[in-house]
């Protein structure tokens, strides 16, 4: 066993390893004159320290907490390195992201360190400012979002993702239209056309799915998510889909996709809502859409001849600003 050194304070390393929940680097150890062969002791096997990533050390000997990955990574990457991507998102309060398996962080481009399994470094000549969450510097949301969807996400996961970051209000369209100027053109293809999407107005998986069928048939100025109200100022619906010109509404009419008996209920309200104010609804169910493409754009095309047939019915339409 290594000889106890006494030149060490103990009082000022249980102030550090209280300071970053037990997680401390050889260069703050070497700071504090801890001899790194009594570290390198304690993280034998067995021992009551562990050797998490190089030059990086978490003072217990059982499994890492998220924070604990999280504060090793950036101390790992280095001082100016900041978290981004699902590690990011989900400190911002985004929680339809896991635990990722390895972390990403980004560092200056002049930075020389290089990944491993647990973390992925990223260079860059754009690091963003941080926001300090829990103590550990992370990017912008909308870096964060970005730097997650280029990684390789099915079209799908980063389709539910982007709406459900945008929905909750954690940035908007602009943001990540901004970021995907800036950001590096490596795997920024999906996450520009799903941007383009939520600009649209889609906020689903199953709503952008029916919107790339309607393109191509031709039928691209239907609207997204609408606000119809009666002339009398009531709010009636807020329909997935809307041709104003014939006031006729498209709606995802499933409970196999992603609603819940109760959301199912209140969709065939809505329905019935729209219905009894004179709008033609036109539901189908994703896997429909999915199976039969061309029978719902023969549905959809009647339907808009049968409303252009009709006098349109007293209805007003608002439309929030998607892009904002």
């Amino acid at each position: 066993m290594p000889r106890r050194s006494l030149r060490y304070d103990p009082v000022a390393l249980d102030m550090l390893l209280a300071r970053d929940d037990r997680v401390v680097t050889h260069s703050e150890l070497r700071t504090l004159r801890f001899p790194l062969s009594t570290a390198t002791y304690h993280c034998r096997v067995g021992g009551p320290w562990q050797a998490h990533l190089p030059g990086v050390i978490i003072a217990h000997s059982g499994t890492p907490t998220p924070h604990q990955r999280e504060i090793a990574a950036v101390k790992y990457a280095g001082e100016g390195a900041v978290l981004t991507g699902a590690a990011a998102l989900r400190r911002s309060g985004v929680h339809r992201v896991p635990h990722p398996a390895a972390l990403r962080v980004i560092v200056a481009a002049s930075v020389r360190r290089q990944s491993r399994p647990e973390v992925l470094v990223e260079r860059s000549y754009r690091v963003p400012e941080p926001r300090l969450l829990g103590g550990i510097p992370c990017a912008p949301v909308a870096r964060a979002l970005i730097d997650e969807c280029r990684q390789g996400r099915p079209l799908d996961d980063t389709r539910s993702l982007v709406a459900a970051v945008v929905q909750a209000g954690h940035c908007t369209v602009t943001d990540l239209k901004s970021e995907l100027v800036e950001c590096q053109r490596r795997g920024s293809g999906i996450p520009r056309a799903v941007v383009r999407e939520v600009a649209a107005g889609v906020r689903s998986v199953s709503e952008a799915r029916a919107r790339k069928v309607l393109l191509r048939a031709g039928l691209g100025r239907c609207e997204w998510n609408v606000s119809l109200w009666d002339e009398k100022g009531n709010f009636i619906a807020r329909p997935d889909g809307w041709f104003d010109a014939e006031a006729v509404a498209f709606e995802s009419d499933s409970m196999e996709w992603h609603l819940s008996p109760e959301d199912y209920k209140r969709t065939q309200r809505r329905q019935k809502l729209m219905a009894a104010a004179g709008v033609l609804v036109v539901p189908v169910a994703p896997s429909d859409l999915d199976r039969d493409p061309d029978a719902f754009v023969a549905t959809m095309r009647a339907t808009l001849l049968r409303g252009a047939a009709r006098p349109r019915p007293p209805i007003v339409v608002t439309r929030s600003p998607a892009a904002a």
